[in-house]
């Protein structure tokens, strides 16, 4: 409801005078029959989400933009070996949000030699 609320605030102005308890207790999306179809898209979109997720839909968080550019960049120059080794030191510096979303969009980069080893 938390991340219903957050939507409201971006989409209605009147929602944005309300405080969270507010609008829990306001029906603000229960009044007319079209704000209640706008309750339930905003709980289908957040409904399978993770708290980690919503906060980057919501651009809570900083994304991992900067690091896959880096990745992707250091392949030009450097052996793989060393893009692994960057990648290490960026997992063990704790500076990337979402690990795995990394890894997902990289690990072509990362693993190209894998079958040269």
């Amino acid at each position: 409801m938390f991340l219903g609320w957050m939507a409201a605030n971006m989409s209605y102005p009147y929602a944005q005078s309300l405080t969270y308890a507010e609008f829990l207790t306001n029906g603000f999306l229960k009044s007319k029959a079209s704000q209640l179809e706008v309750r339930e898209t905003i709980y289908a979109t957040y409904r399978d989400a993770t708290y980690r997720d919503a906060c980057f839909i919501l651009e809570l968080l900083q994304d991992d933009r900067e690091f896959m550019d880096a990745i992707k960049e250091a392949c030009l120059w450097v052996s793989r070996s060393y893009v692994r080794r960057l990648f290490v030191i960026l997992l063990t510096s704790n500076n990337i949000s979402r690990p795995e979303y990394v890894w997902d969009r990289c690990w072509h980069e990362l693993s190209d030699d894998i079958l040269y080893r």
